[in-house]
């Protein structure tokens, strides 16, 4: 199967094969250019795989061919073009993709649920205010690596392997609900502890309470993230219809951005980070 994937295009036709071919994955390397090198699929019957090399020029191709502007999988019949089209549609929603701000709890709301489970699980949502574009796209995401978002964070380092309050700890930023999460698994007995701790890296963050190194660490996560965005063919994906319908810049942009934050941005951002809600999914035995 031949693929001429130029951007949003052809990103789409390959969507739209896994959907009508009841594919699980599309298994692929990419360069930055959004060529394929190697595409690996299987048909609906899996009776065979087809393994073959990208090939610019049409006429080079045995098992796909060429069609008045679509490319067509000859080998299953299916035209796979298309997707572009579905993306116009999409685009064309008056009703934004984000989710209004919402104002922060005045007091702290604390939630249980009982499970048979031995560990129990703690969240804690971060409701995140007024945020500019700019903090949205860059200033926060460093802050959430920095803050639980690699085995390299603040929340790892004192919650985990300091104080040995939980098994696993990690913050999740996600920018379309204006939100942060922290989860962590423990034991009852930790609970209160934990919260205590979890609470304070935050207000560090907030005061500026750490390093360049931090810094510098975090903007090397997320370049090395990027760069292995392309060997994965539905990150490739998910990053062009991001692009083309949420509007944010493209990777290499926001690569070049994110060398440009500063620890005053990363701080600006941390006060707009409202700890609202503790939830606990609390275990059957401590």
């Amino acid at each position: 199967i031949y693929h001429k994937v130029d951007s949003l295009h052809g990103i789409c036709r390959i969507f739209n094969l896994c959907r009508k071919q009841n594919a699980s994955s599309l298994i692929g390397h990419a360069s930055c250019d959004f060529h394929y090198r190697k595409l690996k699929a299987s048909g609906r019957k899996k009776a065979k795989q087809i393994d073959s090399i990208y090939q610019k020029d049409a006429g080079d191709s045995e098992d796909g061919g060429y069609a008045g502007g679509n490319w067509i999988d000859t080998d299953a019949g299916y035209d796979i073009s298309g997707g572009t089209e579905h993306i116009k549609k999409v685009k064309k929603r008056k009703a934004s993709y984000y989710l209004p701000n919402k104002k922060p709890r005045k007091r702290r709301l604390f939630a249980k649920e009982t499970t048979k489970n031995s560990q129990s699980k703690l969240a804690i949502a971060c409701p995140i205010t007024k945020m500019t574009d700019y903090e949205k796209n860059y200033s926060l995401l460093l802050a959430n690596i920095i803050l639980g978002g690699t085995g390299d964070s603040k929340l790892f380092k004192e919650v985990r392997e300091e104080n040995s309050l939980c098994y696993t700890i990690r913050s999740n930023y996600n920018r379309l609900d204006n939100l942060m999460v922290i989860n962590a698994g423990i034991d009852n007995v930790n609970f209160d502890k934990a919260v205590e701790l979890i609470t304070k890296n935050v207000q560090d963050m907030k005061k500026g309470k750490f390093t360049d190194s931090d810094i510098n660490v975090a903007k090397e996560f997320y370049k090395t993230s990027a760069e292995s965005l392309m060997e994965s063919p539905s990150r490739i994906i998910n990053e062009v219809l991001t692009e083309e319908i949420l509007g944010v810049e493209p990777l290499s942009e926001r690569v070049r951005k994110i060398e440009k934050v500063t620890k005053k941005d990363i701080m600006r951002a941390c006060k707009k980070i409202n700890m609202d809600t503790v939830f606990l999914l609390e275990g059957g035995n401590n």
